[in-house]
């Protein structure tokens, strides 16, 4: 717990983090927590689904609005978090330049030059996520992140 405390502590400096397990591992839950303490610090917050990210893209067209104007939504709150990473990742196709990459990418470059914390979770392991994600998109994502991998149970 106290590691946790540690990360939320970096966010004020645009520090992320990164957790990976299984499904029905906590995450989630983690996630909301490193959430509610940065909300009880001052900074703002917002929590969304990575597919939610990717169908609020989607909706933008039907609104008027432009892909910039939803990030730059996602890009305001002090800390970001995108759970359930691996099912944008999941979507790769064999084009490098898919469009939700480069939504993805536009995301993390505007929140890692504004130096705001983004927090990520997945099912997947680094590894997968290695072969999922486009290079800048990942070398973006590692720059400000701790990874917390997976504990095997003792």
């Amino acid at each position: 717990m106290v590691a946790c405390w540690d990360i939320v502590s970096a966010f004020s400096c645009g520090g992320g983090a990164a957790l990976f397990g299984e499904p029905e591992g906590g995450k989630t839950h983690l996630l909301c927590g490193m959430l509610l303490e940065a909300a009880k610090q001052g900074m703002s917050i917002r929590y969304i689904t990575a597919e939610d990210f990717y169908l609020g893209l989607r909706s933008c067209m039907g609104k008027g609005l432009s892909e910039d104007d939803f990030i730059a939504g996602l890009a305001k709150p002090d800390v970001l978090a995108l759970d359930d990473l691996h099912c944008v990742a999941a979507a790769k196709s064999a084009h490098e330049e898919s469009y939700q990459y480069r939504m993805l990418w536009a995301l993390l470059d505007r929140r890692y030059r504004e130096a705001r914390a983004t927090i990520t979770g997945t099912n997947k392991p680094l590894r997968d996520l290695k072969e999922m994600l486009d290079e800048r998109t990942l070398r973006r994502l590692k720059a400000t992140t701790i990874f917390v991998p997976k504990r095997k149970p003792r």
